[in-house]
């Protein structure tokens, strides 16, 4: 999709790491959902009816979701989550103005493609609430008492994300470059004191991480 309409080799999969109790998220067509109905509630500046389209799913602290590209989302309110995508910018946005009140430009809203291409970027394979789910929630791997896997080339070859749950020192070995986000406690990670919410680049010469403290940190990597 992403080949065809902006000659990218990159899209917009995510995928979300819920941090919080007591958030919502709207995921994916209802079935019966077509181009022309989403279109006209583009026009119109329905959001109320364009979430009611949407499958809409209260998640919890530790849930794992995953969002191919072309599948509509929506974050919804008292949801904390960290967000993993591919890199670009590439987005299609059905509403003109933000919840916050910001007019977004013609450009923002359609990234070049035009009012009536835009639509094309979704995908109109609605479906009923549980497969939605089983397709979107996924189960982390859990390889050691230390190493939980959240997303591998299982699910894409664009990114991976790995959660390392450190009581003390742990050495986790890295395959490449990548970006250490600590989502709660503290440690030492290669000489350099984390707190709650800092991140840190690794880079691929690094070649392994040695943790020292007691966190839970996400690891992000190609």
């Amino acid at each position: 999709m992403q080949k065809k309409h902006f000659n990218s080799n990159y899209g917009k999969t995510e995928c979300w790491y819920i941090l919080n109790d007591g958030g919502e998220v709207y995921i994916g067509f209802k079935e019966g959902i077509t181009k022309e109905y989403w279109k006209s509630l583009f026009d119109s500046q329905d959001i109320e009816e364009m979430l009611n389209c949407l499958h809409r799913f209260e998640v919890k602290r530790g849930d794992m979701i995953f969002v191919c590209g072309g599948v509509p989302h929506a974050i919804g309110k008292n949801c904390f989550l960290a967000e993993l995508q591919e890199p670009t910018d590439i987005m299609v946005i059905p509403e003109k103005i933000t919840p916050s009140g910001i007019v977004l430009s013609e450009e923002k809203l359609h990234s070049g493609l035009g009012f009536e291409k835009m639509f094309d970027c979704f995908i109109y394979d609605g479906a009923d609430e549980e497969t939605t789910r089983k397709k979107i929630f996924k189960e982390p791997k859990k390889i050691t008492e230390n190493e939980t896997v959240l997303v591998d080339k299982t699910m894409t070859d664009k990114f991976s994300l790995v959660r390392l749950d450190v009581r003390g020192k742990y050495i986790y070995k890295t395959n490449s470059y990548g970006i250490c986000a600590v989502v709660s406690g503290n440690a030492d990670i290669n000489g350099i004191f984390l707190n709650t919410g800092d991140r840190i680049f690794v880079s691929e010469e690094e070649k392994e991480l040695i943790i020292n403290g007691n966190a839970v940190i996400l690891f992000c990597a190609p």
